[in-house]
C-alpha cells in the first residue's frame, strides 16, 4: 500500500525506514549539499544515477550519491545526518529514494516536505507505531 507520510523528525524518520529497507537489495540516493558529507564514502556508492534512483534536480545541479543500504551504510548515513545537520529545516540533503529492485519504496522530496514524503510497502501495523513514536505525525493512503 503507498503512504504519504509527514513528519516533524526527518532524521528518525531516515533512520527508521533505512532500517526497515536495509540488506536485501535495497539502494538507497542522497542528493543536495553533501560535499563535507562524506556520504560519497559509502561502500559501493556510486555518483551516478541507476534506475530507479533518478536526480530530481536538474538545476543547479546537486550532489548525488547512490549505495547499497547495508547495516554498514545505514550506521554512516545516520552518523553524517545528525554530524552534518543535514536534515536541519535549511540542511544540505534535498532527496532522499530507496528502491528494492525497480521499485521505489520511498521517497522523502523537497526536504521531507509533507506533500513530497512516501512509503510503499512498510506494513499499516508499522507505520501506526511510527506515529506512536512520534517519528511520523500523520499518515494517509494515496493512489499508486
Amino acid at each position: 500500500m503507498h503512504y504519504w507520510i509527514s513528519t516533524n523528525d526527518p532524521p528518525r524518520l531516515l533512520g527508521a525506514v533505512m532500517q526497515h529497507y536495509q540488506g536485501g537489495g535495497a539502494f538507497i540516493s542522497l542528493e543536495g549539499g553533501l560535499a563535507e558529507s562524506g556520504l560519497d564514502q559509502l561502500d559501493g556508492a556510486v555518483d551516478s544515477e541507476m534506475p530507479p534512483l533518478l536526480r530530481n534536480t536538474a538545476a543547479p545541479r546537486m550532489d548525488f550519491v547512490a549505495a547499497p543500504l547495508s547495516p554498514s551504510n545505514v550506521a554512516k548515513i545516520v552518523d553524517a545526518v545528525a554530524k552534518h545537520d543535514l536534515l536541519s529545516e535549511d540542511g544540505p540533503l534535498i532527496h532522499v529514494q530507496i528502491a528494492v529492485g525497480e521499485r521505489l519504496v520511498f521517497g522523502a522530496y523537497d526536504s521531507f516536505s509533507p506533500n513530497c514524503t512516501f512509503a510503499d510497502g512498510i506494513p499499516l501495523a508499522r507505520l501506526a507505531d511510527m506515529q506512536a513514536n512520534g517519528l511520523i505525525t500523520e499518515y494517509a493512503a494515496r493512489d499508486a
